[in-house]
């Protein structure tokens, strides 16, 4: 019986995923109509159903004659390959008394960047609920690096960019700076100064 309750939960919260992503006015992803969305989420409910993963091809062509599918999803989670340069991640965040929707858009060239916006059930756009990401969150000077080489580092950076990624299995979201394109030293270089920093959320806000 308790397995039978926990199956119609998550089924009921897979099919309110579905919904949410049909009905996404078309303005936040304009290269997916209505009707582009609902032959996604028909994909989206066969893995959900069936609890395994998204492991082959399951999209469409959009609008831009270009291919969108699925990398992964669940019943609170999804992230598609929007184009060869984007891809947008979407999560179902809990409230006490409601849920808010977080999507990450990410444009892939030439390095990483990301936005960050949130939802009610109804794609009214709330205020933003991620603080302000400062460079100390992402950078760190080692004790053993001399502060001029620090400085160079830092410089192989600009123009700073952030990438954000939701996670599928906690409500978090991770924070990055991207790495442009450069040799190999630098990248060496530029790693040894890099941080990542994980925003939890806490029922209201990430923090």
């Amino acid at each position: 019986m308790l397995g039978c309750i926990l199956l119609a939960s998550v089924t009921m919260k897979a099919q309110q995923l579905c919904n949410l992503w049909q009905e996404m006015p078309d303005s936040i992803i304009p290269l997916l109509n209505k009707s582009m969305r609902i032959e996604l989420s028909e994909y989206m409910r066969g893995d959900l159903n069936a609890d395994n993963g998204v492991g082959e091809f399951k999209g469409l062509l959009n609008s831009l004659n270009d291919s969108t599918f699925i990398y992964d999803c669940s019943h609170d989670f999804l992230w598609l390959r929007l184009t060869a340069s984007s891809q947008l991640e979407m999560k179902i965040l809990p409230r006490e008394r409601d849920s808010v929707i977080c999507v990450v858009h990410t444009y892939l060239a030439p390095a990483a960047e990301s936005t960050i916006a949130f939802y009610d059930f109804h794609w009214n756009k709330l205020q933003n609920l991620l603080p302000e990401i400062k460079e100390d969150d992402l950078i760190c000077k080692p004790d053993s690096m001399e502060e001029d080489m620090f400085i160079d580092a830092k410089a192989l950076l600009e123009p700073k960019m952030i990438r954000l990624s939701l996670s599928k299995s906690e409500y978090s979201v991770a924070a990055s700076y991207s790495i442009p394109l450069m040799s190999d030293d630098d990248k060496r270089l530029l790693n040894t100064i890099l941080l990542q920093k994980k925003f939890k959320w806490n029922g209201a806000m990430f923090n």
